[in-house]
């Protein structure tokens, strides 16, 4: 079994003050006159914003003592060949929600995660505008740390929650909602309906802001590795779709499954 020279508590608060970094770079971009954008092969936009990030998180993780593989949005993919022998490895997306951010609605953030054995472990999503970062570590629950280091502890959901209550309060994607979205929601009582940009879906189930989020449309593993421990480690669950099961990372595919991200078991 691979030994760590940190327990997973004394990762978190090196790697945190990572995601801050980024996303202090971010908003130095965001809040300046520098908004070039060039597509991506697959039609995505990509700033100064999503590079800067990469690299102040490509930089900090590299300087850590446990050296991890290290899977990026921005970066060039690791063949699985090499990725699928890592005891552990960061999936990261440096800029998550950047059409929010070209929007100007402030509805972004830093999603690092660590992956062992097809799961996250330890997960941050760093919200730049709010300056919150929303941390968990598996079986460890989740905590929201503030701008002036202020630490939260966010509280797992009442069992008693059930999916047939009237008006469960749902998150929809901003720039990706869809026809199969509106049909799943037709089995609920009077949803309702929550615009929002980016993995602050996941912050907001976890905070109990939100009651789900449906996603019915590509995603990749960065996009939500560290926002399903966050759901997870309050109570919550982010599932298959159709299968009902957790989802896996580190596929020789990273494109995830359509899933349901949840406020109750």
């Amino acid at each position: 079994m691979a030994t760590y020279t940190n327990t997973l508590p004394e990762l978190l608060k090196l790697v945190e003050p990572i995601a801050r970094n980024a996303g202090k770079a971010i908003l130095k971009v965001y809040n300046s006159d520098d908004f070039e954008m060039k597509l991506k092969g697959d039609d995505s936009p990509l700033t100064a914003a999503d590079l800067a990030s990469e690299v102040m998180i490509k930089a900090g993780l590299e300087s850590l003592d446990d050296q991890y593989t290290i899977v990026s949005e921005e970066s060039k993919e690791v063949p699985y060949e090499a990725r699928s022998q890592a005891d552990r490895l960061w999936v990261v997306d440096p800029l998550d929600g950047t059409k929010e951010f070209l929007k100007r609605n402030d509805e972004f953030c830093v999603c690092i995660a660590l992956v062992e054995a097809g799961r996250p472990i330890l997960g941050i999503i760093h919200a730049p505008v709010t300056g919150i970062s929303y941390v968990s570590i598996k079986g460890h629950g989740a905590q929201a740390i503030d701008s002036t280091g202020e630490v939260r502890q966010l509280s797992r959901k009442p069992e008693t929650r059930k999916p047939d209550a009237p008006n469960l309060r749902f998150g929809v994607s901003r720039s990706h909602l869809n026809q199969e979205t509106q049909d799943y929601l037709l089995d609920f009582k009077e949803p309702v309906k929550t615009p929002m940009g980016s993995a602050l879906k996941f912050c907001a189930i976890a905070d109990d802001k939100m009651d789900a989020y449906p996603r019915f449309g590509p995603t990749m593993e960065w996009d939500t590795a560290a926002g399903d421990l966050l759901v997870h480690e309050t109570g919550g669950q982010l599932v298959h779709a159709e299968t009902g099961e957790k989802l896996k990372y580190n596929k020789p595919n990273l494109l995830n499954p359509n899933f349901i991200a949840k406020g109750w078991k």
